[in-house]
């Protein structure tokens, strides 16, 4: 099965957002920075010394740089390398996953994945616990159940979705 996809910096962007939000510890960090954030207005008495303001000023900083610069990052990415915006194809063999496009290929075999994700809008390949090939399941049309087949057969981690 060969799948063609044309990343576009906009769904790069959001799949990256998507995959750092769902990390458990961007999770916590994001909710103790909204509970310092809002803990004046919820009890104005409490936590007025400069330790406490430190802290939330540290928080504050978190909320507002950790999507800033994963903006700024995937920018990067984007405009300096040519292969990130290079049509890809994916072929899926019984074996293998390669992925081509002008410039780059690439093999891996199903042992060697290490989490196959779907997501509402998206597939990620994890080739590590932190590095996905994002693949919008809008470029799979009516392959995607052949996909998500092919998948379960195969020895790799995986949360799809029926």
């Amino acid at each position: 099965m060969i799948i063609e996809a044309q990343p576009t910096f906009s769904k790069i962007l959001k799949a990256n957002f998507i995959m750092a939000y769902s990390r458990p510890i961007i999770i916590v960090i994001n909710l103790l920075g909204l509970f310092y954030v809002f803990q004046p207005f919820i009890f104005p008495s409490f936590g007025t010394d400069e330790t406490f303001q430190f802290i939330q000023i540290v928080f504050i900083g978190v909320l507002l740089l950790l999507p800033v610069m994963i903006y700024l990052r995937t920018r990067k990415i984007y405009i300096s390398t040519s292969v990130a915006s290079e049509k890809r194809a994916y072929e899926f063999t019984s074996d293998k996953v390669l992925i081509t496009s002008e410039s780059f290929k690439a093999e891996v075999l199903w042992n060697k994945i290490y989490k196959i994700q779907e997501l509402r809008e998206f597939m990620l390949i994890y080739t590590t616990p932190y590095l996905a090939y994002t693949i919008p399941k809008e470029a799979f049309g009516d392959k995607l159940d052949e996909f998500r087949e092919l998948v379960k057969s195969k020895p790799v981690k995986q949360k799809l979705r029926n």
